[in-house]
């Protein structure tokens, strides 16, 4: 099932031109990650690749919820929060964090960052 869409993430990693977090050492641990565990291989790898050279809380809180690290995921997305992250806007709808959505914690987040009496009336 994720064959495809692994064959053209890195095309579009190659294509992305002057990408700071490509490398052939990179893709080479992707590669092997997936090789020997699936898409949870490669997420694994990715983020030990994104621990190592990434400043983004939000994109490291991603992969740790993609592996059911949510106590990690959720202390990541508080400092995102500190840092002002953009990226917050969307965490109510990014079905990655929708296994987290319901604990008490993302819901304190998410009100601050949504606060009630701003949020759309639907």
């Amino acid at each position: 099932m994720y064959d495809k869409a692994f064959a053209e993430y890195f095309n579009i990693q190659k294509l992305a031109a002057g990408n700071l977090l490509y490398s052939a050492a990179a893709e080479e641990s992707l590669r092997k990650g997936y090789a020997e565990g699936g898409i949870k291989g490669f997420w694994k790898a990715r983020l030990a690749f994104l621990e190592k050279r990434s400043h983004d809380d939000l994109a490291v809180a991603e992969y740790c919820a993609r592996l059911g690290e949510k106590d990690r995921a959720l202390t990541l997305l508080e400092k995102a929060y500190g840092r002002h992250n953009f990226g917050l806007a969307l965490i109510q709808v990014d079905p990655v964090f929708s296994d987290i959505s319901t604990d008490a914690r993302f819901e304190r987040l998410s009100d601050r960052i949504f606060p009630k009496n701003e949020r759309k009336r639907s």
